[in-house]
């Protein structure tokens, strides 16, 4: 009499020398969770090695997943244009958080404003709720300038919040001009340059011979006339006499 019971445990058997020798994936492989890849580390359904890098960012894979929270296949998880290892800085185990909301600053964005209150993720704590009375904030961000009159100015500066947008208004800050007027040697519109524009405006030279007009040069931060003198042109016109 033959028994069907043989028959079963052989197959039992088969099941689970298949189980045993299933293989791990290795780097670059398919897989679906970290037990899966012979280096345990599955991100996207591909196995990675724990210790590259596989973004090129300056951060381990292992790290990325596990410690920080980062895309270990994106150098910039928050796709504001600063790589993941700069914006977390020197210390792994305590990565920056700029505004404090346990959030870290690789997965803030510097220019995304999820509640349109001007100020840009990471250096807001409260980023589904507008803030309010937040205008020197708004200021260190958007309007502060390390530049000419405005450096290390932002109490002097008025800053708001219209429909998502900042304006700044530089109105208070002592020696601003919107646009360059002075010749002084100072950067008074604060854009880097200085006594831009003002060469080529008319001015006059006058001395005892009389008065000419010449061309404005701002030189050194000091305003130059430079033109004909009334003596030279008299020389000229006498010169020009003497030859007809």
């Amino acid at each position: 009499m033959v028994t069907r019971s043989g028959g079963i445990c052989v197959v039992c058997l088969l099941v689970l020398a298949c189980a045993e020798e299933k293989r791990l994936g290795k780097v670059g492989d398919f897989c679906s969770d970290d037990k899966d890849c012979e280096e345990g580390l599955c991100f996207e359904s591909k196995c990675l090695d724990p210790d590259g890098d596989e973004d090129g960012d300056g951060l381990k894979n292992g790290v990325e997943k596990h410690i920080l929270g980062t895309n270990p296949m994106q150098g910039d998880t928050d796709g504001d244009g600063v790589n993941d290892y700069i914006e977390v800085g020197g210390d792994i185990n305590a990565p920056l958080d700029t505004d404090g909301d346990g959030v870290i600053d690789a997965l803030e964005s510097q220019t995304a404003d999820a509640d349109k209150d001007c100020l840009p993720d990471q250096f807001d704590p409260h980023n589904n709720s507008p803030d309010k009375e937040m205008e020197k904030e708004i200021a260190k961000v958007h309007c502060e300038k390390n530049g000419g009159v405005c450096k290390d100015k932002v109490e002097q500066i008025v800053a708001s919040c219209e429909d998502g947008n900042p304006k700044c208004d530089y109105g208070q800050v002592d020696g601003y001009e919107e646009d360059e007027t002075t010749c002084d040697g100072i950067d008074n519109d604060c854009d880097g340059e200085t006594d831009e524009g003002l060469d080529g405006g008319p001015c006059e030279i006058t001395n005892s011979y009389g008065t000419c007009t010449g061309a404005l040069k701002c030189e050194g931060g000091k305003a130059l006339c430079e033109g004909q003198t009334q003596k030279r042109i008299n020389a000229m016109a006498l010169t020009m006499t003497a030859m007809g």
